[in-house]
């Protein structure tokens, strides 16, 4: 895992936000504003944060499922935000997406051949017999039977319909999958299956895993790495095990704390930790660090200067001027 299969560099997108009689531009909302990170073919990293923080967006922008305002995506060495038409949509056949809602995702109005089989033919990967025996193997893979071909989603359950959407995205023969909150939807019992599905696929087909997640105990079940965003940026980033067991930053620390002591064990007892106020709005972000106003360790520089993303060691980044 030595290959960066995907680097970002200052991605920043933001919308403007219109009003009048004219619809002029009023304000700006800053949903993802200067993120940077890299990763390494066939690993998985967790992206976690409140909701509000940018997590969506920023997976919708890596897939050009949103167009960026600025900032460089390199995806299989080729900076993504420059290709257009054949050059894009031939490689957009490596990247895939699994959707939070499989209630939502599949079209009620398509059959499951439909829903796994249209990509393959919009990318030019099978037609006709060959594509049914493609769709046929890959239900058979995701635990599903070949009979369910010809159903439509509402005769399945919440997991069934999520196994759907992830033959759907493997239909293309993806390198990068962003899974943006895949068992969020799903009855706890089903998760587990869900997810060790997920790394079962993980190793038979090389797949590399942006895992966005509100569920830090899932994100710490399925990653190597974890990247902590808030109001838009990057506050902290480390190895797993790192991270769960030595955070820096208070965010990370109030994000662990609130974990359930049934799902989350570690030698070290934390005292829960309480944030008070709500995520301030992208459209006018604090000065300084954006997190000062909810910090209960906050000084007066917090006020006033932007904290760098810093490597501390072990490849563990923190934007914090008193991270301990």
């Amino acid at each position: 895992m030595n290959e960066n299969i995907l680097e970002v560099r200052n991605l920043k997108k933001y919308f403007p936000v219109r009003g009048g009689i004219f619809l002029r531009e009023i304000a700006t909302i800053k949903a993802v504003d200067g993120v940077t990170f890299s990763m390494k073919r066939g690993e998985s990293l967790g992206l976690v944060g409140e909701t509000g923080s940018g997590k969506t967006t920023l997976g919708l922008c890596i897939l050009l499922l949103l167009q960026p305002t600025s900032g460089e995506i390199r995806f299989l060495g080729r900076d993504i935000t420059r290709l257009r038409g054949r050059e894009l949509r031939e490689l957009r056949s490596k990247m895939a997406i699994i959707f939070q809602d499989p209630f939502e995702s599949l079209n009620p109005r398509h059959t499951v051949a439909d829903i796994v089989g249209e990509p393959m033919e919009i990318h030019n990967i099978a037609h006709g017999k060959e594509k049914e025996k493609r769709v046929i193997d890959l239900l058979i893979r995701v635990g599903l039977e070949p009979e369910h071909i010809y159903r439509y989603p509402h005769e399945f359950s919440g997991g069934q319909r999520q196994r759907i959407a992830i033959a759907r995205a493997l239909s293309v023969n993806p390198e990068l999958v962003v899974a943006d909150e895949p068992v969020a939807a799903l009855d706890v019992s089903i998760r587990a299956h869900i997810l060790n599905l997920m790394k079962d696929l993980q190793r038979d087909y090389g797949l590399t895993y942006l895992f966005i997640s509100h569920d830090l105990s899932s994100v710490r079940y399925m990653c190597n790495r974890v990247m902590v965003m808030y109001l838009g940026k990057i506050v902290e980033m480390a190895n797993t095990e790192d991270l769960f067991n030595d955070p820096k930053h208070i965010y990370t620390k109030a994000l662990i704390s609130a974990i359930p002591a049934l799902y989350y064990e570690t030698s070290k007892k934390r005292d829960r930790i309480i944030l008070t106020g709500e995520v301030p709005s992208p459209m006018n972000p604090p000065s300084g660090c954006r997190f000062h106003p909810r910090c209960p360790e906050a000084r007066p520089i917090c006020k006033k200067k932007e904290p760098e993303l810093i490597n501390i060691g072990r490849n563990h980044l923190v934007a914090c001027h008193f991270y301990n």
